[in-house]
């Protein structure tokens, strides 16, 4: 594959004199890329991850196979348009987006691993408003697909992750898409409040926005009603670290006053939650 026929079958001529070469080379190309991950300064990314030393060997083999298969997911084709990033579904489906639901379930692994596309990626995220699509295309650039209702929680998780890994809280007062971090975390945090419907509760949609989870399980659902108070509770938490302890104070508050609301959902007894449609 490639844009130059001459270039092509130069290629192929030299893989026909040495058919193993190419092999040889990209075997090698892989155990540099490996090594580089577990690797502090290495070329290859703006972090690291922890070598793990255990003798449990399934413990091993899970903690290897979440490292390698964030590996394998990252794209940096030389024409995509914001760089490097992370897809998040293969093989099959979706091969060229990043989803930010996605990337917040693998948000301590990438912050440790490679901060700086993090960084790059949650700005470009913001700057485009995060409950207007899902993700974006790195093919072209774009934004694609309709809201997804965790946006909110995944966002709030992404950058507080990143804050506490790098100790980046500089980086909160820099100003994205005409308003700041901070801004836009606190955002994450009150957003349900435009979703609420009368019970004091978010509505979250149906299953176009829920994820395709079950479709009797949607509008006010108790998981996300219960990652509000966890957004409102991390965002007090950092507030407090950047001595603005009056909104700190408000936003705990308001994370204490949500707790029994999400709480009449509970079936007692029964282990799981009613959702109110």
């Amino acid at each position: 594959l490639g844009g130059d026929p001459t270039d092509l079958l130069a290629q192929l001529a030299a893989w026909q004199t040495d058919p193993t070469a190419a092999l040889r080379a990209a075997e090698a190309d892989w155990r540099e890329e490996i090594a580089a991950v577990f690797t502090p300064g290495n070329p290859r990314y703006s972090g690291h991850v922890p070598t793990l030393r255990t003798s449990n060997a399934d413990l091993r083999a899970i903690y290897l196979n979440a490292v390698i298969s964030v590996v394998y997911f990252k794209r940096e084709h030389p024409l995509a348009p914001h760089g490097r990033t992370y897809t998040t579904l293969m093989p099959r489906y979706w091969v060229t987006t990043s989803f930010i639901n996605d990337w917040s379930l693998t948000a301590l692994l990438l912050v440790m691993l490679d901060p700086a596309c993090v960084r790059r990626m949650l700005e470009l995220w913001l700057e485009r408003d995060i409950h207007r699509h899902f993700g974006t295309e790195y093919v072209s650039g774009d934004s694609t697909g309709n809201w997804y209702s965790c946006n909110d929680y995944a966002m709030a998780r992404l950058i507080t992750t990143y804050v506490r890994v790098t100790g980046d809280f500089a980086w909160l007062q820099q100003t994205v898409g005409a308003r700041t971090v901070l801004d836009h975390l606190r955002t994450c945090a009150t957003h349900y409040r435009t979703l609420v419907r009368g019970s004091g509760l978010a509505d979250y949609g149906d299953r176009n926005s829920l994820l395709e989870a079950v479709g009797t399980y949607q509008h006010e659902v108790a998981s996300l009603n219960a990652a509000n108070i966890w957004i409102l509770r991390e965002t007090a938490t950092l507030l407090e670290h950047l001595g603005i302890p009056a909104e700190a104070a408000a936003f705990r508050q308001e994370a204490s006053a949500l707790v029994p609301r999400v709480q009449q959902l509970y079936v007692a007894g029964a282990g799981y939650w009613h959702c109110r449609q």
